[in-house]
């Protein structure tokens, strides 16, 4: 039995070393090829990617909500600016017919406040030619010469370099309010001698009165009860007015009454109506 079952052996063993003889020498240099090759990718890709397995039901459901809650936060957002548009766009058409028809209602009271102040004008003229010489309206129209107590008030200016520190139009014509509701019978300013016509305006940066130029410091003089009209620069709202101008701007008040003032005529430039000429006589 020995010697039957060796060769069984033997015959088992052959085709073992038949086997090893047939390897391919050269399938060990592949290895040593790749690694040649791109030694730093080597092997990369025998690993599985992420993606590559299957997805769970989970990651597509999350993956759906979050697209929807874009989605819909993109959509409120779209219509929360077209809306804030649509009302800018209606905010500036109301205030584009709010300026058009406050343009109107300008120019319509313009064009009625040039025809009151022609016709005031000529309403001046007629009742300057109309006043005898030497009467008390005369003399409160500005065409004669007064003279009797008073008051001197000075207007000074802190600092000329400062437009806001300036003595403008509007405080003159504060104060020469106050002096006429004073009980004031006549009122000068550097010189120009103010009545019913007079304007006060300021062109240019400069104070114009009966459109002649005036310059600081500026002597305001009127004839009147010197303790009532110096009462009425002090108190009240004019001198609440005349504090604030010295405390914010540094603009001052000097009140000195007057035994006796003379102011002199205005420089009174009287109104003519044009007449048209027949064309027989041109």
């Amino acid at each position: 039995m020995a010697d039957r079952l060796r060769p069984k052996q033997e015959t088992n063993e052959q085709p073992r070393a038949t086997r090893a003889k047939k390897r391919d020498p050269a399938a060990s240099m592949s290895l040593l090829q790749a690694l040649l090759y791109d030694p730093l990718n080597y092997g990369f890709s025998a690993v599985e990617k992420p993606g590559d397995g299957p997805r769970k039901p989970g990651d597509v459901i999350i993956t759906i909500v979050v697209a929807a809650v874009l989605a819909f936060g993109a959509t409120v957002a779209a219509e929360h600016l077209i809306a804030r548009e649509t009302q800018h766009e209606q905010t500036l058409s109301n205030l584009r017919d709010q300026i058009s028809r406050q343009q109107e209602v300008v120019r319509s009271l313009q064009v009625d406040n040039d025809e009151l102040s022609a016709s005031i004008a000529l309403l001046a003229s007629s009742e300057r030619r109309q006043l005898p010489e030497g009467s008390a309206a005369a003399s409160l129209s500005e065409r004669d010469y007064i003279h009797g107590p008073g008051i001197s008030a000075t207007m000074t200016e802190q600092s000329v370099n400062d437009p806001q520190a300036r003595v403008l139009d509007t405080d003159l014509r504060v104060v020469v309010n106050a002096l006429w509701s004073g009980g004031a019978e006549g009122i000068e300013i550097n010189g120009q001698r103010l009545g019913p016509t007079t304007a006060i305006r300021t062109a240019g940066g400069t104070v114009l009165i009966n459109f002649a130029p005036v310059a600081p410091p500026y002597e305001i003089r009127a004839i009147g009860s010197p303790e009532k009209l110096e009462r009425t620069l002090k108190t009240g709202t004019v001198g609440d007015y005349l504090s604030t101008l010295y405390s914010k701007y540094g603009i001052g008040m000097a009140v000195k009454p007057q035994e006796d003032v003379l102011l002199e005529p205005a420089n009174i430039r009287n109104a003519t109506i044009a007449t048209t000429l027949d064309q027989e006589q041109s």
